[in-house]
């Protein structure tokens, strides 16, 4: 999560709890992606967010064709 009027800017689709986190699915510049937090932060579905991201916890995954 960014400082107010920072980050990009992403809205909230889904929030599921998992215990320790909470997993969201968000928008952000047309594109879904998903993010994991500390179970302390609660945001609501339809909640507009200011995401930075750290590069060095950046994972991407290689698309599998079937």
């Amino acid at each position: 999560m960014a400082a107010d009027g920072e980050g990009l800017k992403a809205t909230v689709k889904t929030r599921v709890y998992l215990g320790a986190r909470n997993r969201y699915v968000l928008t952000l510049a047309g594109h879904t992606i998903r993010m994991l937090t500390a179970n302390e932060i609660v945001l609501k579905p339809g909640e507009d967010v200011a995401l930075a991201i750290d590069p060095d916890r950046i994972r991407i995954l290689e698309r599998q064709n079937a």
